[in-house]
């Protein structure tokens, strides 16, 4: 249950990550 768990977790943090990284790339185009 705890590995579910944290797999989860991982898996959250890593599309968070990625939605991150686009918005900062669209903001840097942007810039320039």
């Amino acid at each position: 249950m705890n590995e579910h768990y944290f797999t989860v977790i991982l898996t959250k943090n890593e599309g968070n990550l990625r939605l991150l990284a686009v918005n900062i790339r669209e903001l840097l185009q942007i810039q320039h």
